[in-house]
């Protein structure tokens, strides 16, 4: 059986989505020919602020073996470069905008996501005694992509940079202009990345864009594995009739999502309903003040539910437990698609998009059949009246979702795919 490393700064138990692309890869590499190993770092599972995922932890290295995987949990800590950019004396602060620019030109991104200082003493140790095929870098933080040295110089095995985001994951839309700062920072994190790439055998990314992105800067062979829905969490819920209908928007918003037609099309719907048959989810906002603002003020408090971010098991349980699962697709930009939308097409329920975005999104509901798009809040109001008398009628809605479709999209077939291109790289 072949041998992989899998070198991830986000592992369960973290709390989030970018954590469970990696244990994929290590819940299901053995059943496909590989054998995996994980380093990544101590997690408590309590995370819920960028401050909770950033924080040192001097806990020493532990070592755990599963039927699946063996995985080493190392201690983490923040580079020295952090305390410069995000002081709070005084003098930090005035030269604070110096150091920014120094560092990136340096090639520093990431002080205080120092994987591959935290990591690299280790790695250089563990290849000493360890080989393996197959050495897989998660990312971001891009950071890691500097462990390539460590690993070419002490093992003989293909190196694997896996993009789960890119320098700015906004770039390939066309009509996307960076302000000067994050144009600045772009060409720098390209030039580097570019360089780290240098012995890389193999770049795996998430969706075409991003590919279409990667090859402007490194020639080297192309996969897409995507991400996907874990299927464990799926399986067996039964999910009963809900005594209120119930709208779910589950996960972070950010500011180039459009919620207008949303906002606009929920206050509408509510307005001729009785309250007490109805229940609006919004989970995992509270710390977007301007989102909650905007929601709160067009929608009465009666029918609203707000919730902060929850864990993943809570998370899926009102994602099960829902009639209508909404997200804002990023309209006007390409290849962006979160975890999310992958565990509400699992769900059994009905998705609505608004609005769409003539791109991935608009694809992926459309070719599994898993719900409806709308691009006005006319459409959105019409469909989201449709489905309640439907739900007030029979108490559920019907579903329509192809199940071989919304397969392909669970993370064992893609963990399938991503063995398999292992086992065929030359």
């Amino acid at each position: 059986m072949k041998t992989a490393l899998i070198i991830s700064y986000y592992y369960p138990p973290c709390n989030g989505s970018a954590p469970w692309r990696a244990y994929s890869w290590a819940l299901y590499f053995k059943e496909f020919g590989i054998a995996p190993t994980v380093i990544t770092r101590h997690w408590d599972g309590n995370e819920h602020s960028w401050f909770d995922y950033i924080r040192d932890i001097k806990t020493e290295v532990k070592h755990v073996s599963t039927d699946s995987y063996e995985i080493y949990y190392l201690p983490s800590k923040k580079s020295v470069w952090y305390y410069l950019l995000f002081g709070e004396n005084k003098v930090l602060k005035l030269i604070q905008p110096f150091n920014y620019y120094g560092q990136m030109a340096a090639g520093i991104f990431n002080p205080e996501v120092d994987a591959a200082s935290s990591f690299g003493d280790f790695l250089s140790g563990h290849l000493e005694s360890k080989k393996y095929d197959y050495v897989i870098l998660t990312l971001p933080p891009p950071n890691l992509l500097k462990l390539i040295p460590v690993i070419k110089k002490k093992s003989m095995a293909k190196i694997i940079a896996d993009f789960r985001d890119i320098w700015d994951n906004l770039e390939p839309s066309p009509n996307y202009k960076p302000d000067r700062k994050k144009h600045f920072s772009n060409l720098l994190s390209k030039r580097f990345i570019k360089k780290w790439l240098k012995h890389a055998d193999l770049i795996t990314h998430v969706t075409p864009p991003f590919g279409e992105a990667l090859k402007t800067i490194s020639d080297k062979p192309q996969a897409i594995i995507f991400n996907g829905y874990d299927e464990e969490y799926f399986e067996g819920n039964n999910r009963a009739d809900n005594s209120k209908f119930t709208f779910s928007m589950i996960g972070s918003l950010y500011p180039r999502q459009e919620i207008s037609i949303m906002v606009n099309g929920l206050k509408q719907f509510v307005a001729s309903k009785d309250a007490s048959k109805i229940c609006i989810n919004m989970i995992g906002l509270s710390e977007n003040s301007d989102s909650i603002k905007m929601i709160s003020e067009a929608i009465p408090a009666q029918y609203l539910k707000l919730s902060k971010r929850l864990k993943k098991e809570d998370a899926i349980i009102t994602t099960v437990q829902s009639d209508v699962l909404f997200f804002p697709a990023w309209k006007g930009f390409r290849g962006m698609i979160g975890v999310k939308p992958l565990d509400y097409i699992a769900s059994g329920n009905n998705v609505l998009i608004a609005p769409g975005d003539d791109d991935i999104m608009d694809e992926l509901i459309t070719k599994t059949q898993t719900g409806k798009i709308a691009n006005t809040v006319e459409e959105f109001v019409s469909i989201m009246n449709e489905w309640y008398y439907e739900w007030e009628k029979n108490g559920h809605l019907k579903y329509h979702g192809i199940k071989p479709e919304i397969e392909f999209y669970s993370r064992k077939t893609q963990a399938r795919i991503f063995a398999e291109t292992l086992l065929n790289l030359k």
